[in-house]
């Protein structure tokens, strides 16, 4: 049994990377020079974003979002079909709409390398 892919610790290296693209580029931004504490705060902003962006694909991935998808696209069905009939839709229900879509995009890597990134901030500081 797996409990690592590569393909995960792919995104999380590569999300790391731009972590330490944010902690540089921070201090240079922000004018307060190259210190301890510009480059912990540097990488304390690429952990929360790392961090909102994982909590918004748990979210999604929960189901959360569904309703919000669905009713958007069946309004631009309704508009775009001249003359609409609910018997020959695409999307039937709510319930037809999750089983052809479910939300399978990875959101550990980003919690993971969120948490890193606020670790090691606090240690910067």
């Amino acid at each position: 049994m797996k409990i690592v892919s590569l393909r995960s610790l792919g995104r999380f290296a590569a999300l790391e990377a731009a972590s330490a693209a944010v902690m540089l580029l921070y201090p240079a931004l922000t004018g307060l020079g190259y210190s301890r504490r510009a480059l912990g705060d540097g990488l304390r902003v690429a952990g929360i974003l790392l961090l909102v962006m994982g909590l918004f694909r748990l979210v999604n991935r929960m189901g959360q979002f569904d309703s919000i998808r669905y009713g958007f696209q069946k309004y631009l069905e309704v508009i775009r079909t001249r003359d609409y009939v609910r018997s020959k839709s695409k999307f039937p229900s709510l319930a037809d709409y999750k089983a052809r879509h479910p939300y399978q995009k990875a959101y550990l890597p980003f919690l993971a390398a969120a948490a890193v990134d606020i670790a090691l901030s606090l240690l910067l500081v």
